[in-house]
């Protein structure tokens, strides 16, 4: 019998195929990717996609996938167009959608297909580069996984080969020819860069214009002309005239920020006025809702502070039990979750490479050390090649006063 044949029988009567090994939802997730092989192969399999598509509301997401792929291959199928439409808006209601990035959330996962969110995430781009390449969410699920790849692998190798898959038969659909383009980038009508572009490898060309320069500009207008697609990035970097305390926490990232004393009391609550001499525990905190790469988080240190560094032995090295770490709810030591840390005269910087969704704190300490009032902006944190992933927690004003007599 040919394999096709096989998956003919599967479908037909799957609990006797697998003969008990498997639960009853990965069944009917071996079942719906049979139906798409199947159409592939240009199989007939309308009445196996009528079955399934009739409770299409409540299919986890790769099975919905296998079955808007399996629509794909009929061109025949009867109403092949809405079909497509309705069940790839209920596709998009996995998907999770952050700053520049789209990744699809798979809740009813089986362990028996090796289904994890990386995978889920290639095998949705695999289905609308098949069925509607010019899906919104498009851009940002290559985002996703273009992303991930330089760290060089994801999280299984069957997420490997549905990545890579997804994304060559992307680049196969909509980069048929070698790019032959021009780009201008204009500040209102004014021309600002121009580049043209033979190659995917052409170095990619900068240009900096200072923010006085831009004072009446209203807005950046990039033309293109020729064969190929352009990918364009605009930064902003200011800085504010006033004190600038508000967070901006809509791009990804959420941090938090607190203080508390630690020495020569180790009772005080968490608060914003401090004495000369003591000894000040800082602890951020951020949430991430998604997993992220090559991240780095960044806590100015107020001016009036000078920063612990517990690297050098001369510092009380009975502190360092005052800075272990918590991540949802579990306490480790403070070298968890990143894998580096400097501590600069102004700033303390922490690195992942790697951080899958949740909650991480981390603590250093301080010392006041000048009698004044001052303003600290809020935590920063980015990821690290794709800046518009980030957070800005809020800001704080502190007070140093004198030491107390003894």
């Amino acid at each position: 019998k040919s394999i096709c044949d096989y998956l003919t029988n599967y479908i037909n009567d799957p609990q006797a195929q697998s003969k008990g090994w498997y639960n009853q939802q990965a069944l009917v997730s071996l079942s719906a990717y049979s139906i798409m092989a199947l159409a592939k192969a240009g199989r007939e399999v309308n009445s196996y996609i009528e079955v399934f598509i009739e409770n299409k509301e409540n299919l986890p997401a790769v099975d919905l996938i296998n079955l808007i792929r399996a629509i794909g291959y009929m061109p025949q199928f009867t109403g092949r167009g809405q079909l497509l439409i309705d069940s790839i808006t209920i596709l998009q209601n996995h998907f999770h959608v952050t700053a520049g990035q789209t990744q699809l959330t798979e809740v009813q996962r089986s362990p028996w297909i090796w289904s994890d969110n990386d995978k889920a995430t290639a095998l949705a781009l695999l289905a609308l580069t098949e069925t509607a390449i010019h899906n919104e969410f498009v851009p940002g699920l290559i985002r996703n996984l273009a992303g991930k790849a330089s760290r060089g692998s994801y999280s299984s190798t069957q997420s490997n080969v549905y990545t890579l898959m997804a994304l060559s038969n992307y680049i196969e659909k909509t980069e048929v020819e070698l790019p032959k383009i021009s780009i201008t980038a204009l500040l209102d009508d004014t021309e600002f860069l121009t580049a043209a572009f033979t190659s995917p490898i052409n170095p990619a060309l900068t240009k900096t214009e200072p923010l006085a320069n831009l004072a009446e500009t209203k807005a950046v207008n990039i033309n293109t002309q020729g064969t190929g697609q352009a990918y364009a990035t605009v930064k902003l970097t200011t800085a504010p005239v006033q004190a600038d305390l508000t967070a901006d926490t809509s791009s990804g990232l959420y941090l938090s920020r607190s203080y508390e004393v630690i020495r020569p009391q180790s009772d005080l609550p968490i608060q914003t006025n401090f004495e000369r001499g003591q000894v000040v525990k800082v602890t951020v905190t951020m949430m991430t809702p998604e997993q992220r790469h090559d991240l780095v988080l960044e806590d100015k240190i107020p001016a009036g502070f000078e920063a612990i560094n517990l690297t050098f032995l001369s510092e009380d090295q009975t502190l360092i039990p005052q800075l272990n770490q918590e991540i949802s709810g579990w306490k480790y030591n403070d070298f968890f979750w990143y894998y580096h840390q400097e501590v600069w005269p102004d700033r303390v910087s922490v690195y992942a490479d790697y951080l899958p969704a949740g909650v991480y704190t981390f603590s250093y300490l301080v010392r006041p050390i000048t009698i004044g009032t001052y303003h600290v902006p809020g935590p920063k944190a980015e990821e690290m090649y794709y800046p518009e992933i980030y957070g800005r927690g809020q800001g704080q004003t502190l007070t140093i006063g004198p030491s107390s007599p003894n």
